[in-house]
Parts: C-alpha cells; sequence; structure tokens
C-alpha cells in the first residue's frame, strides 16, 4: 500500500508474500519503485503501477531469512545488500535493462558491522562503498567480481 500525501490517495500495489525488507524509488524522475522481501524483488512502474518485473533472490543452503535490506541503482545495476546475521551480508549485483531484471553475481560478507549504507561509487573503475558502525569499506568491481 502506497498513500499520496499531496492527493490523499491510498494506491494499492503488487503484494509480497512475506514482509517488506526495502522499497526505493529509482531511474530517471524515479520511475519506478523497488521492492523486496527476503524471497523476491519487485520493480513497478510508478505511474501506472505495473510490475514490469520479478525475480526470486538467490538463497543458499542454510540462508535465514533476511534482515534489513539496502539498494542503489547506477547506469542499469543495481545493487542489493541483505543483512543475514549480526556479523554477516550479501552484496548482490542485478542489471536491470529494458525491463528485465538478471542476477549478476553475490558475494558475502563476514566478520562485519551493522551496515547503514549501501551504494555504487565512480572512481577509476566502478565501485561499492559501505559504511557500517566503525568501519568505511571500499570494493572495485572487475570482470564481474569484487575485488
Amino acid at each position: 500500500m502506497l498513500w499520496d500525501i499531496l492527493e490523499d490517495l491510498t494506491l494499492r500495489v503488487h503484494e509480497h508474500s512475506n514482509p517488506i525488507r526495502a522499497v526505493k524509488f529509482f531511474g530517471e524522475g524515479h520511475r519506478f519503485i523497488f521492492s523486496a522481501d527476503y524471497r523476491t524483488i519487485i520493480i513497478s512502474e510508478w505511474h501506472s503501477l505495473k510490475r514490469v518485473a520479478e525475480l526470486a533472490i538467490p538463497l543458499k543452503k542454510g540462508d535465514s531469512p533476511a534482515g534489513e535490506m539496502l539498494m542503489d541503482y547506477v547506469n542499469n545495476s543495481m545493487l542489493v545488500l541483505t543483512r543475514l546475521g549480526p556479523q554477516t551480508y550479501r552484496l548482490t549485483i542485478l542489471s536491470f535493462v529494458e525491463f528485465t531484471l538478471k542476477f549478476v553475481f553475490s558475494a558475502d560478507i563476514g566478520e562485519s558491522g551493522t551496515p547503514k549504507l549501501a551504494e555504487f561509487i565512480q572512481l577509476d573503475k566502478q565501485g561499492i562503498v559501505v559504511v557500517e558502525e566503525s568501519a568505511v569499506k571500499l570494493w572495485t568491481i572487475e570482470d564481474g567480481f569484487i575485488a
């Protein structure tokens, strides 16, 4: 359910089967809505509320339901940080091109603090920055892998 406070309207959008962990508007002019529970990512078009893409989140054996999730989007690439436990999170990269959402890769980061921010950053190469309670971590993306 979304609430348009300017018009005082509530809008029903696509339902998730599990509690929603993250919602974010993204794309040029905030054209799309990203919503995720621990099993599914749904992309909807904001103006029509039409579902344009859906993807099951890859889970590994032993994964427990995700805690908080963070998302960033730059140049058709989507970064999803999923908290797996008190000191572990997963960074997942997806591509979103022409209404198609595809898995690119993921990496589990252990022995970490609580993530507060996760974003793409452009240096000499595209990278990922994660801000934790007591650390800032930076990775570059090279040939589809975090280095």
